[in-house]
Formats: C-alpha cells, structure tokens, sequence
C-alpha cells in the first residue's frame, strides 16, 4: 500500500426521487500512478459513466454551473444557496471545495455583503494553509482588500503583512508589497511608509516583468493622490507634478502584450484632472477654473489609448473597464465644451451598464455616471427651454445611501485603478 495514493474521486450518481443528477463522493485508491492535478478528478461508478479523469473541472458539477447562470440573472441568492450545497457535497476534496469557497466569498463581493464576504474569504485561508503557497498568498490579499473595503485597516494589514514572513518566491514577495502599499496608503498614520515599501520592491525583477514597474507606480500614483492638500487640490488646475510623473512612469512601463495593465496605466494618466481623480468633487467649466487646451487633449489621448487596450478584453471586466473610462471621457469632451458628444458618450456608458449582472459594482459606477451625466443637463437647453427637469429626473433614479449593499469605505469602481486593484487581488483574478 505505500505506493497507493488515495484519492476523493466524485461519483455522478441518479436520485431516487428525482431525474436531477447530483455528486456523491467516495474514496479510490490508486496504485502505482500519479495524482491528477488542478483539480482533476475521475467520474467512476457504471462504465458508461466514466470520464477522462484530466478532463472534470469544478464547473461540472451542476450546483456550480447553475450558480453561475444564477448570477448572470443577478440571482444572488440562488447561487449563495447553489455553492454552499457544493461546498457541503466537496468536504473531502479539498482543491475542489477551495474553488467553491473562493467563488462563493465573489458573489457575497458582488452582491455587496461585506460582512459574508470576509467571513467567506477567512474560510477560503483557512482551506488555503494546507494546499499550495501561491493559494494561500492570493487568498489572504483578498481578505485584505476586502477589510480595507470594510474599513477594517488595522486587520487587514495583518494578513496582508504576515506571508511577507515566510514568502521564498520574488514573484510572490512583490506581489505581497503591493498589497501591503494600497493597506498602509489608507493607514491614519502608517501611511508615511508606502514609499519606502514600493521602493524596495526589487528592480531585478521589474525588469523580467514589467508589469510590477508599472503597477509599483500607479499605486505610488494613488498613494499621492491621497495625501495631496485637498485644499490646495480644490483650487489647482491639476495634481502636482509627482502625482502626474508617477502615472506618466506608469504608463511608460505598461507591458504592450497585456491591454488590461496598459490600459487602466493609460486611464489613470488621462484621469488626472480635477474631477476626474477619486476624492475630489467634480468640477466643469461653469467653477471659474482655467482648463489648458493642450492638456485636455493629452487627457483625451490618454482615455482614447485606454479604450483601444480594453476593447481588446472580453466579458464583464472589459465593459466596466470601458464604461468608466468611456464616463472619464465624456466629462473631458464636458470641460470641452462639445456638451452633444458628452451627453452620447454618458448614454453609450449607461447602456453598457444596463447589460451587466446588477452588483454593487455596477451600482458604484451608474450613481456616478448619473450625477455627471445630470450635471452637464443642468446647463443645457433644447429649443431654448432648460433641460434642468431632465436633470432632475435622472438624480431621482440614484438609488439612495444604505439598503441591503455595501459599498464599502475604500476602492470605488469610479476610478479605473481601483477596478484593477479588486480584479487583481481582490479575489476575482
């Protein structure tokens, strides 16, 4: 028996009192071979039931894949109920029931239940611990994010901080820097130590993977952005220069054979004037302010550059990407004076929304393009009459504060940046 691996093989099995085919699980010994990988099981039971052991994924298993269809309705509920039912079912495999885990703790993120979300995401690191480091890193980034979200800084540097301890891979130790940088960048008083961390992050592999240069700068960027006088910020054209120079490096470094990095460096660099950054109320041209002419083309250059990357991405995350950025647009073409391409662009925004799975992501970014959208209203007219009663109308669709979602206190799907830091580590990567 030493050379037998034991292995947790599912078992499609018919139910008595129904047709509905469900998962049982049994234990297999397996002599002399190797153990499948990435969650591959084997199908056994009646010969015509077996399968090719490479070829079972999680998404055979029916609660998981009509826990899917179940989100794409915005059905939240339904598929909370339809992956806790698989994650009950996986107990004995554990690669298996960690994907269950990980996929339930995203749709309390969508959904918007904070709470559930971080006590799903302390169960996905628990399940971690025992399997691959990689897993177990992932797995506490997205805890950490989720209670920066929460507001929870405190706790969610100790779990974005304690893998530094035993982390071997550079890969992997960047990786953790990262995290820790956009935790501490919220901390009342340990924010003064982003630079430092961003600084060590080892330039030998920045080189092999340009991609850490690029993020390292976009986060040094937002870390800025966030200590900036905020009076001095209401009054000036733009952020000051090491604001701009940190995404412009950012931009430079951007890897051209990955759109998404590319293109969210290109938005934050086009998304640097005032009202266009997270934090800073929204200005126009009707405030007093000066807009350089150059500079808003060179915004709009920016945005334009971003487009183009992320209409290379396909599924939801690229049409958020592009809804917001396409929202940062029509507020330059806003400051332009060019108020009819402005209003197309805001409704071209609002119809790409209005065709994604109804999450408090979605939420974030229709209240947002609401407002702008409602504020370019107030200073238009059709026939010489004011289009202020249009304006109106759309304010009084903005769901109001509070309900059952939580948007959370940190990272906002308003700024693309942000979008790339929950895609990225918060636990739907």
């Amino acid at each position: 028996m030493s050379a037998a691996r034991s292995l947790a093989v599912i078992c499609r099995c018919s139910n008595a009192a129904s047709s509905r085919p469900f998962f049982i699980l049994s234990i297999r010994t397996f002599r002399g071979g190797t153990r499948p990988k990435d969650g591959a099981f084997a199908l056994s039971g009646r010969p015509q039931q077996r399968r090719n052991m490479s070829s079972f994924s999680v998404d055979d298993i029916p609660e998981v894949k009509e826990a899917h269809e179940c989100a794409t309705r915005s059905d939240w509920g339904g598929a909370v109920q339809l992956l806790e039912r698989a994650n009950q079912v996986l107990g004995s495999v554990p690669e298996l029931q960690l994907l269950t885990q990980t996929r339930l703790a995203n749709i309390h993120q969508l959904k918007g239940d904070l709470a559930k979300e971080i006590s799903a995401r302390k169960a996905v690191l628990a399940a971690a611990i025992n399997l691959e480091p990689k897993k177990k890193y992932s797995s506490a980034h997205a805890l950490s994010i989720a209670l920066l979200r929460a507001g929870e800084i405190d706790r969610a540097l100790v779990y974005c901080l304690e893998p530094l301890q035993d982390i071997e891979e550079l890969e992997e130790e960047t990786e953790a820097k990262l995290v820790a940088s956009i935790i501490l960048a919220h901390h009342p008083t340990r924010h003064v130590e982003v630079s430092g961390v961003l600084d060590s992050i080892s330039d030998t592999i920045n080189e092999a993977n340009s991609h850490f240069s690029c993020a390292r700068e976009m986060i040094r960027g937002r870390y800025l952005l966030l200590t900036s006088d905020e009076d001095a910020a209401h009054v000036s054209l733009r952020p000051s220069d090491d604001v701009v120079d940190a995404f412009r490096r950012a931009e430079e470094f951007a890897p051209v054979d990955s759109p998404e990095i590319l293109g969210v460096a290109s938005a934050c660099s086009g998304g640097l004037l005032k009202g266009l950054n997270p934090g800073v109320s929204t200005g126009d041209s009707g405030d007093g302010m000066f807009y350089e002419g150059q500079m808003l083309r060179d915004l709009e250059a920016s945005l334009n550059k971003a487009v183009q990357s992320f209409d290379k991405l396909e599924g939801d995350r690229s049409t958020y990407y592009l809804a917001n950025t396409l929202r940062k647009l029509a507020n330059v073409k806003k400051l332009k004076g060019d108020g009819v391409i402005s209003e197309g662009l805001f409704r071209s925004v609002l119809s790409k929304l209005n065709s994604l799975p109804k999450t408090v992501f979605r939420a974030q970014l229709e209240a947002q393009t609401t407002h702008d959208y409602a504020s370019l209203l107030e200073k238009m007219e059709w026939n010489g009459r004011s289009r202020k009663s249009e304006a109106d109308k759309l304010l009084a669709q903005v769901p109001s504060e509070g309900g059952s979602t939580e948007t959370g206190h940190y990272l906002n799907y308003g700024s693309t940046l942000d979008q790339w830091i929950m895609n990225t580590f918060g636990g739907r990567g």
